[in-house]
């Protein structure tokens, strides 16, 4: 409760300097318990009515100074009420120091009593019992509105009646009265049926009367099928958690776990069954290791709900929601909803590699319809010119070839080229990467029976998938093997980290395709062709600036062809004009367009 709740409006004032008579105008001129004394804007003091008669019948003359008291303290009135010895009066003041009402002390202390039994009168009003207290000689001193109701009786025709005249079954009163105490004692008032209890009312340890608390027996039923009911939901609700395959655990504010439904999580918790839980302590289970972390002491910590996965000593997964119930501010418990995710994450672990492979083929294949519009290749430049009339030259024969260059020059477009001019055109063509190689290499080879092999990034295979690769190779399997690599490959063989027999057999033919800084004359044609396969896979219709081409053919380019690939790519997505210029492709380039003056 706090001061503003008790306070009266406040008092006239005067100044200190005033007489007697200008106070008693003051008291006529607004009526109040005291006049308020200040010094300027400041209140100083007080007189009340009778200190101003005292005054008066004591021969002062009504001309003199008014003598005030000073027992007055100035109080927040938005602070909580709290009395203070010496102290009289009471002023209310706001947050700039105005006086917002004032109280006497007598007057705020039967203020917040009145407060007080109104407060306690609604209680028990709203709480649907029936309360009546007789004196020692059952006289009735008190009934509530519900007991009214519920006796169909009022107060007035009530108070100071005796209570043994109205009630069928009297006799009992008189144990009451020597000190015992009756539950659920049923009876008959002015044909009610009511059960309630009878109780002694002490004052200085001396039973002064009776109380009688009560509810209607129709009322008292009711709240029993109420509890049925509560019952029978409480059984349904443990079977609807056993089929969701949940456990529901209920935790008091010490941690004890006093409740179970659902589907125990025996080897979460390392038990044989729920009897080895109800009743122990969540934290003896934290401090063993068995799982971490401790949901209820996390939810208790931050007073809200949460969601945590909880990971046993055992590695097994459990998804669990903490939710705390509250009484008032109090937490009275925490209450965990739990579901054992341990195959639920296996499988999202097993989806994840197969998007990652997923996204692996698409990367692949987008490489190969970047590098072949129909397994052609894009080219202006003499050097590759010559490159491809050599590498048509050597497809009709049935050579190993192994394929040099930089990551990203289109190694498998030529690989494509070699199968597509030979004479196992017409059988299967299959890249491997060796990289990735998670099946057995004989079956691999087998499916390519009649075709062609490309064994991309060579160098990646273990010694032991080496040795299983030389192995069917020597076997005499009719299958042309075209092999590449981005790395100086006879280094490797040096080292013995890549068999020299496997070696020897693979470069039977070796090409080197040179990257695209040193054939620079096929930039453009490949920008522009490139432009027009977006531009179809993203229906717009974009063109080049002939600025856009001269900075795009001055780059150097070490991502080769994959690289100018996704520079076209992401200059047709965020270029918002139907013009790519030099500033676009400058700003993908070298990041800030303004700090490149090409």
């Amino acid at each position: 409760m706090i001061w503003r709740d008790i306070l009266q409006p406040p008092p006239v004032m005067v100044q200190k300097n005033c007489t007697l008579l200008d106070a008693v105008n003051a008291f006529n001129r607004h009526p109040s318990e005291i006049v308020l004394i200040c010094d300027g804007e400041t209140p100083v003091g007080y007189v009340d009515s009778n200190s101003l008669l005292a005054q008066i019948e004591h021969g002062k003359d009504l001309s003199a100074a008014v003598s005030y008291q000073v027992d007055v303290l100035k109080v927040p009135s938005d602070h909580p009420v709290e009395f203070y010895h010496n102290i009289s009066v009471y002023l209310g003041i706001d947050a700039d120091g105005y006086v917002t009402g004032f109280s006497t002390n007598m007057k705020a202390r039967d203020r917040i009593n009145q407060l007080k039994l109104n407060q306690m009168n609604r209680i028990f009003n709203s709480s649907g019992l029936g309360i009546v207290t007789t004196g020692e000689n059952f006289e009735i001193t008190f009934v509530n509105e519900t007991a009214e109701k519920n006796l169909g009786l009022s107060g007035n025709f009530l108070m100071n009646r005796n209570y043994k005249a109205l009630w069928a079954g009297h006799e009992v009163l008189d144990e009451v009265l020597r000190g015992k105490q009756l539950v659920s004692i049923e009876s008959l008032m002015n044909f009610k049926r009511i059960i309630g209890n009878f109780s002694p009312l002490f004052e200085n340890r001396k039973i002064t009367g009776i109380v009688h608390i009560f509810y209607l027996k129709e009322q008292f039923e009711e709240a029993v099928k109420e509890l049925e009911f509560v019952r029978n939901l409480h059984e349904d609700l443990k079977a609807i958690y056993s089929l969701s395959n949940e456990q529901v655990i209920t935790v008091n504010a010490e941690g004890e776990i006093v409740r179970i439904a659902g589907t125990l999580l025996k080897n979460f918790w390392m038990i044989d069954g729920p009897e080895q839980l109800l009743g122990a302590n969540i934290r003896d289970f934290e401090n063993k290791g068995i799982f971490q972390p401790n949901i209820v002491d996390l939810c208790k910590r931050k007073k809200q709900k949460l969601t945590q996965v909880q990971i046993s000593v055992h590695g097994q997964k459990v998804l669990s929601v903490a939710t705390p119930v509250f009484h008032g501010d109090k937490l009275e418990q925490v209450v965990v909803a739990s579901k054992d995710i341990t195959e639920i994450n296996q499988l999202k672990q097993e989806l994840e590699r197969l998007k990652k492979k997923s996204d692996q083929y698409k990367r692949e294949l987008d490489q190969f319809m970047m590098m072949s519009e129909q397994k052609k290749l894009i080219y202006r430049s003499q050097v590759m010119e010559n490159l491809l009339g050599r590498v048509k030259q050597i497809a009709a024969a049935d050579s190993a070839v192994l394929l040099y260059g930089e990551f990203g020059v289109g190694k498998e477009v030529f690989a494509q080229t070699i199968h597509e001019n030979s004479g196992r055109k017409n059988h299967p063509f299959l890249r491997i990467n060796c990289g990735a190689v998670e099946e057995s290499l004989a079956e691999l080879l087998r499916s390519a029976e009649k075709g062609s092999i490309f064994l991309d990034e060579i160098t990646e295979l273990s010694m032991k998938t080496q040795a299983q690769l030389l192995e069917v190779l020597n076997s005499g399997i009719d299958v042309r093997v075209i092999a590449a690599t981005n790395q100086i490959i006879k280094k490797r063989v040096q080292e013995n980290t890549f068999s020299e027999r496997l070696f020897d057999l693979l470069n039977g033919i070796p090409i080197t395709i040179p990257p695209l800084r040193e054939r620079a004359e096929d930039i453009v044609s490949l920008s522009i062709h490139l432009l027009q396969r977006f531009n179809h896979a993203f229906r717009k219709d974009t063109s080049f600036t002939k600025e856009a081409l001269e900075v795009l053919e001055s780059y150097h380019w070490p991502g080769n062809v994959r690289e100018l690939q996704n520079v076209i790519e992401r200059l047709i997505v965020t270029t918002l004009e139907d013009m790519i210029t030099g500033s676009d492709v400058r700003s993908i380039l070298y990041g800030d367009a303004k700090l490149i003056n090409l």
